[in-house]
């Protein structure tokens, strides 16, 4: 069902429930509305956010991106549906409530995914033991979104770590040892491993549509291709060598 399905049939319900928890005449909301019995856990929480911003707070969307704060949060007792929001990880992680409300009013404000995904990435990079990440969140680089931030997490590191003459230079760069190298070692290792399979399908995805060059990525694609077979072949000969030695 969608969100304004569900507000519809259950809006004004929904609405008296959250007055009476802000008035402590209630403690919590009916399952009917989060939890397993929910319909719309997520299309509910967006409901309660937006409604204590527009109708208890007298705010407009523009203002309640400056003016919300982990303080508001939890006077306005929203701390109760947080985590029914589904909030993307990038948000989750920093708890920054401008991209919260961006993400309640995604009609009038726009969430900067680059800006998003070059912060986590960023953290990555930085290291836990200085207050970063560890390792991405889970589940980060999954379906088409995950791929789209690997794309930006990959310009990120061109942009930082590189620089070549031509579109030539830069598809054989990551055809290379040396290519893949640089991803393993700037935190990407698991992206290639797990979701483009290739440096050279990697970068060529993660171009500009105006940087992409169909022959050379074609021509390079091959050749790593070529010595990762043969490599493989190679692993496989030696160890049956060994084992008619024995």
């Amino acid at each position: 069902m969608g969100n304004h399905s569900s507000e519809m049939l259950y809006g004004k319900g929904l609405l008296y429930e959250y007055t009476l928890i802000l008035t402590g005449e209630l403690s919590s909301f009916s399952s009917i509305y989060f939890g397993s019995k929910s319909v719309d856990n997520v299309g509910f929480a967006k409901f309660v956010f937006r409604k204590a911003i527009e109708v208890f707070l007298h705010w407009t969307p523009e203002e309640a991106q400056v003016k919300l704060n982990e303080d508001i949060i939890t006077r306005m007792k929203l701390d109760r549906v947080m985590n029914y929001l589904n909030l993307p990880p990038d948000i989750e992680r920093n708890h920054n409530w401008g991209q919260v409300v961006a993400y309640l009013y995604p009609e009038i404000l726009h969430l900067h995914e680059t800006e998003m995904v070059v912060d986590t990435y960023e953290a990555v990079l930085a290291g836990q033991e200085n207050g970063g990440l560890y390792k991405f969140p889970k589940h980060y680089f999954d379906g088409q979104t995950g791929r789209k931030r690997g794309h930006i997490c990959l310009r990120y590191l061109i942009e930082h770590n590189c620089v070549f003459e031509n579109i030539r230079d830069m598809y054989k760069f990551f055809a290379s040892e040396a290519g893949v190298r640089l991803i393993n070692e700037k935190g990407l290792k698991l992206v290639l491993r797990d979701v483009f399979h290739s440096p050279v399908l990697y970068l060529h995805e993660s171009l500009p549509e105006d940087m992409k060059d169909e022959f050379w990525y074609h021509y390079y694609e091959f050749h790593y291709q070529y010595k990762k077979e043969k490599l493989f072949r190679e692993k496989n000969l030696k160890k049956l060598e060994e084992k008619t030695k024995l």
